[in-house]
């Protein structure tokens, strides 16, 4: 489970390959907002992205270091920004998504956990990746 700002999410561990923190990154010209960056994680380039604009969430403030969850899901792959790394669990037992409910990031789950009070989205890392990916047609 990792913090974007006030927003708490998790993802399968098995689509989490590490959490590196990037001291530097590279542009990428006419990426779209979302990409801050690459860098060489170990001789691979490796995208960071905030997501947060994809979940409707404020963005990070630009910055010289990122700390990063590297995400792999649907042949695909790059390094989520996050504020930290709340807790590594197995889920016990996840809530199913009702569209109905108005919870956030329904769009983005595949269910919930229960945590104290709140409920913490479980993304589909795959359909979040796709759609960080830019789309034929269209301008980066």
């Amino acid at each position: 489970m990792v913090a974007l700002g006030d927003s708490h999410l998790a993802l399968l561990v098995e689509n989490v390959r590490e959490v590196v923190l990037f001291e530097d990154a590279a542009p990428v010209p006419l990426a779209p907002p979302h990409v801050v960056g690459a860098a060489n994680l170990r001789g691979t380039v490796v995208p960071i992205v905030d997501v947060r604009a994809v979940l409707g969430l404020p963005s990070a403030p630009a910055a010289r270091r990122y700390r990063t969850m590297l995400v792999s899901a649907g042949g695909l792959e790059a390094a989520l920004v996050i504020d930290r790394v709340v807790s590594l669990e197995a889920p016990s037992q996840v809530l199913p998504v009702d569209p109905q409910a108005g919870l956030p990031h329904a769009e983005w789950a595949n269910g919930y956990l229960g945590r104290g009070n709140r409920l913490v989205p479980l993304i589909d890392a795959a359909k979040l990746l796709n759609a960080l990916r830019p789309q034929p047609g269209t301008a980066a």
